[in-house]
Parts: structure tokens; sequence; C-alpha cells
């Protein structure tokens, strides 16, 4: 069975998101815990919400799994290529003793020699070496030695070795996978319950701290903002979801200039960090929420473009 069949992914989003979204939902909730503790969101639940985001990210990211077993099908293959090797000598013999044709080369009983999987070459192997052991006699006076068939038994152990760890590898990975499976969902389940409590509690009085406890189950798309800052203005980009973390590239089209940064309200000052994006209608400077000052906990998500030049400036945003 899949991981997807054992235990279905309630999200879409990558790990990473999940994470980050988690982060900037906890800093809301805590900042919004005198408006919330009546409808069943404590401190003791945000900090068992920290429990679950930290069980989930203690689980083992996949690429060690896939190094790991990257690592094992290589030395499978590894010693399946010096089998081959090995066994293609004794054939060579066979063939000068008996030719291709013979009843004694065909009883070898190897055909295709260079397609055999390595579990065909651990199974056919075994038969290479009994045979050439009762040819014996007419096969060392043709050059084959003790060693070849000795080479041959060793190298078909081997192979059979790294065959066996193969499939324990895979299981573990899979096991592994489920149990991020099992944690992901955990910890997305309890960030969409505590987030729809949030909407409902302000759906009808204040709709910016309602789209911030917006949940998505995929990462958002790419949205895009263009307008216009007038001479010695600002200008206020329609709100969208934010993150720290979340990406954001600002073209200044026409103009001089354009001053971006994160305030608590419209037309406000930032906050403390900001961005000078110079006129460039062919570059987009590409920076994060963070760059520009963004503090979700801190109520510091209004999104301002100052324009203090004497001209007009038309900008083009993509964000995410």
């Amino acid at each position: 069975m899949t991981a997807e069949e054992i235990e279905p992914a309630h999200f879409h989003c990558s790990h990473t998101y999940l994470v980050s979204s988690s982060l900037e939902k906890e800093a809301l909730l805590r900042r919004d815990l005198p408006d919330l503790l009546s409808r069943g969101i404590t401190a003791k639940r945000l900090d068992d919400y920290v429990i679950l985001r930290n069980n989930f990210i203690a689980i083992p990211a996949s690429v060690s799994e896939i190094y790991e077993k990257s690592i094992a099908y290589k030395t499978r293959n590894s010693k399946c290529a010096e089998l081959k090797i090995s066994v293609r000598k004794v054939l060579g013999i066979a063939d000068v003793t008996y030719k291709k044709k013979s009843s004694e080369y065909k009883s070898f009983n190897i055909k295709r020699l260079s397609q055999m999987t390595a579990e065909e070459m651990f199974k056919f192997s075994e038969n290479v070496i009994e045979k050439a052991t009762s040819f014996k006699i007419a096969m060392t006076s043709n050059g084959m030695t003790p060693k070849m068939l000795t080479d041959i038994t060793s190298q078909r152990n081997e192979l059979g070795v790294c065959i066996q760890a193969t499939p324990v590898l895979e299981g573990n990975s899979l096991g592994v996978t489920v149990q991020r499976r099992i944690a992901g969902n955990a910890l997305y389940d309890e960030t969409s319950s505590m987030c729809k409590i949030a909407v409902v509690c302000y759906q009808d009085t204040d709709k910016v701290k309602k789209g911030e406890y917006s949940v998505y189950d995929t990462k958002p798309k790419t949205v895009d903002r263009k307008g216009k800052v007038k001479a010695n203005s600002f200008s206020t980009p329609k709100p969208t979801e934010y993150l720290s973390t979340t990406k954001i590239r600002i073209k200044v089209k026409t103009g001089t200039s354009i001053e971006a940064y994160f305030s608590l309200t419209k037309k406000g000052s930032p906050a403390s960090k900001s961005k000078i994006i110079i006129a460039n209608p062919n570059v987009f400077t590409k920076i994060t929420a963070s760059d520009l000052g963004f503090d979700a906990a801190g109520g510091i998500y209004v999104l301002n473009l100052k324009n203090i030049n004497e001209d007009d400036a038309t900008f083009f945003i993509k964000i995410g």
C-alpha cells in the first residue's frame, strides 16, 4: 500500500508552507486571545498546538530516506554488475569449449545476460556454478580456474544481502512517510479548526482580521497588483494573504521611485523596514514580506507604497 492509501493527506501545500503558516497563525491567535478565550481557544490549547508543530518538524525529511535508498540500490546494482562480469568470463570459456548451440552451453541457462535484473542474476548464477563445476575438467583446459567459481559464489552471496536490504529500506521509508502524514494532518486540522473559530468571531466586526485567518490547503497562487501612486502621495494595494516568507516582486514602470513597506494603517509610516524601488520597467526587485517589515503578531500587515517625488509613478507587483 502507498502512504496516500494508508493515511490520505488533508492538505496539498508544501510542508515548509504548512509550518510557516502555522507560525504566523499562532502569533495572530495569541494576539487575539482575549477575544477568542470564550470560544475555546486558550493559552493551553496554543501550547499544545506548538507541540503538534514540533512533533511534525522532528520527523526526518524524506530527502534522507531517498538518499539511503539511492545508496542501497547503487550498491545492489554494482554487485550485480560485478557478478555479470564473472559469469560472462565463465560463459566465454564454455563457448570456446562447447560452442553456443551445444546442449552443454545451453544448460547454463543464461539468456540476455546484460539485461538480467539483480534478482534474476541471483537466481540463475547458482546454476552457472553447478554446470561449470560439472564441466570442470574440459573447461579448465580452456582457462577456467577455481577462483572464477569462487568469485561467482561470493559475489552472488553479496548480491543476495543487497537484495534483502532494499525492501527493508522501502518499508522504513513508507513508515516514516506515514508518520509525517499523520503529524502533518494533525497540525493542519488544528490550524484549520482554530482559524475557523477566529473567522466566525470577526466576520461581522473586523474584515481585516477575518482575512488574516484564511487557511489554504494549497499554497496560494501568485497575486498580481498594479496601479499608480500620484506625486507626493500613497497607494495601498488590495490586501491579500501574507506570511513573513511570502515572496514579493515589485517593478516601478514609470516615474522616479516608490518606497514600499508594511505599516499599522493605510498611509502610515514604516514600522521597521522599507525598500526604495527605483523605476525600471524591465526589472523586478525581489524581496519578502519580512524585508518590508511585515509582522502579523504586531498588527503590521498593511502594505503601503509611498511616492515622495514630483512625478506620478506606476507599479506592478507579483505577490506569492
